[in-house]
């Protein structure tokens, strides 16, 4: 046998500039780049020379892919950070260039037959160019399967694709199918779905024949329903291709759990000013998986949604699966080799995603997004939905959605696979004498997001024990130290959907003043000890000095 070839046909590599950059001004200044962060909150940036493409974060970290060189990515990234520079962005050295991935054939040399393939090829290859292609040749196809709708392609043969090696016989893996002779409009019956230990995309056809007018066509759509019907059914006697892809009935259906209510809440900023933010609920230890398609290159298919394999109580009802549900989520990369091939949105399910071989790559990039019900209630109802908006992610076909507050900001370690340690900022809540929060007084914020230090977890903080409090008063942290109130933190954490601020309000004043006018005397004219004459008038709004 001749020595193989072996030819790269993609790396990817990641970069770190280590500063902070302006996704929307690079969006406007920088040549060849785009940026929707609605759909994803990275920039895009792609060179026709070198042909290399760029994922760019807020954070400064880069994924690059597209070369099939190392000098390519290496001339790429002087090329950007040129470009940056060049803007007027402090990159202080080259940064250091890390291959994470490479992508490469290999010739053996050898020749194989039709037979070969199929009696040696251990899997239909899930993610070939032809998944989700609809075409005249290799049609999508809607059947039944256990009663549930499901998708698949249908071949004209088995010389399309190879099918299921069973090591146990030698033979290669054959599953049923039923379609009905006459009348037409019954879709077919499969009689396996991936997954199963009998399955197999290469598919013997059995007709039946209903002879009873009572048949309504598309009525059967189990197997056991067709062997039910007692009626002719024959073997077909050819073998057909039938690599089932998905198809949101083929999982239970879930029903959504009660909507949830979130009301707009106030906090003061500062003296004069007020920020307007919603509730998300505590922030849960730990970390999820979260899913994304994305293609060779590394850039994420923006039509696909994201996939979860496990969801937050409450949120669906039924038999699901919530172990190991966090509000911080890590993402992982499902590989699609072919994206003009691939069909959006028919898979939903991380169970056809492992039935199917897609490769899975983990990342180190985090999301803080709580998970709700479909259509949760903001009152009153904002422009926009708190933080990056509501992402529609699929759980066994059923549609949840996840609240996206944003990226796990930069400084959090997230290095070596270590779950980062999320940098929290204050909430600070005043306490009255019996250590209950003041009905009366909002929470104190002192971060805004535009600050660098912001972070979308919040630390509540407990403030008690000290002088001057009156409703809407005490606006500052800097005002409870002066009066000699003493913070201790609350061991609590809440996922603060920030919605607007600074807002200016007025300046507090006080609804009256009281005046010591002078002292009590007795009727000999001598002052009475510890009394005193005091006046209370009420508060001069908007008066003027003269």
């Amino acid at each position: 046998m001749e020595k193989p070839r072996i030819e790269v046909q993609n790396i990817v590599a990641f970069v770190d500039l280590k500063t902070e950059l302006d996704l929307e001004r690079l969006a406007f200044e920088l040549p060849d780049s785009e940026y929707d962060p609605d759909r994803f909150p990275a920039l895009i940036v792609k060179f026709k020379e070198p042909k290399i493409s760029f994922l760019v974060f807020r954070n400064g970290k880069m994924n690059c892919t597209g070369a099939d060189h190392i000098t390519k990515i290496e001339e790429g990234v002087a090329k950007l950070v040129n470009q940056l520079r060049d803007l007027g962005i402090d990159i202080k050295r080259d940064p250091k260039i890390t291959v994470t991935n490479v992508v490469a054939t290999v010739d053996l040399g050898l020749v194989m037959t039709e037979r070969d393939l199929v009696l040696n090829t251990p899997m239909v290859p899930a993610n070939s160019t032809l998944l989700g292609r609809d075409s005249d040749l290799h049609p999508l196809m809607q059947g039944w399967w256990e009663g549930q709708a499901i998708h698949y392609w249908r071949f004209e043969s088995s010389q399309d694709t190879p099918g299921l090696f069973d090591p146990g016989t030698g033979l290669v893996r054959e599953a049923p199918a039923y379609a009905v002779y006459d009348p037409p409009g019954q879709l077919e019956v499969q009689g396996t779905y991936p997954g199963d230990a009998a399955y197999s995309p290469l598919t013997l056809l059995y007709l039946f024949n209903p002879i009873s007018t009572l048949y309504v066509a598309d009525s059967v759509r189990t197997v056991e329903e067709v062997l039910g019907l007692k009626v002719p059914t024959f073997l077909e006697g050819h073998l057909y291709n039938r690599p089932v892809v998905g198809g949101r009935e083929a999982h239970p259906r879930y029903a959504h759990a009660e909507v949830p209510t979130y009301d707009l809440e106030d906090a003061w900023y500062s003296q004069t000013s007020k920020v307007l933010y919603y509730d998300m609920g505590p922030m849960t230890p730990g970390v999820a998986p979260l899913y994304r398609f994305v293609n060779r290159e590394g850039f994420p298919i923006l039509t696909q949604h994201w996939l979860v394999s496990l969801v937050a109580p409450d949120v669906l009802v039924g038999d699901v699966n919530t172990q190991g549900y966090s509000t911080l989520w890590c993402f992982y990369n499902v590989v699609v080799e072919d994206e003009s091939a691939f069909e959006p949105d028919v898979i939903k399910s991380m169970d056809d995603v492992l039935a199917l071989g897609f490769d899975i790559e983990p990342t180190f990039e985090y999301i803080v997004a709580p998970m709700v019900p479909y259509d949760p209630v903001f009152l009153p109802a904002p422009s926009k939905p708190p933080g990056e908006g509501l992402a529609l992610t699929w759980y066994k076909g059923a549609d949840v959605y996840l609240v996206v507050l944003g990226p796990v900001p930069k400084g959090n370690d997230t290095k070596d696979g270590a779950v980062p340690s999320l940098r929290t900022v204050n909430l600070t809540v005043l306490l009255d004498e019996d250590g209950k929060p003041y009905t009366d007084q909002w929470p104190i914020m002192e971060d805004l997001p535009e600050d660098s230090n912001y972070s979308m977890v919040w630390s509540v903080v407990w403030a008690s024990g000290g002088d001057g409090y009156r409703p809407g008063r005490l606006r500052t942290t800097q005002q409870l130290r002066e009066r000699g109130w003493s913070f201790e933190p609350s061991g609590q954490l809440i996922l603060g959907g920030f919605v607007a601020g600074p807002i200016n309000v007025p300046a507090w004043r006080p609804e009256r003043f009281t005046f010591v006018v002078g002292p009590v005397v007795d009727e000999d004219g001598d002052p009475v000890k510890g009394a005193s004459v005091r006046v209370t008038i009420p508060s001069m709004h908007g008066f003027s000095r003269g």
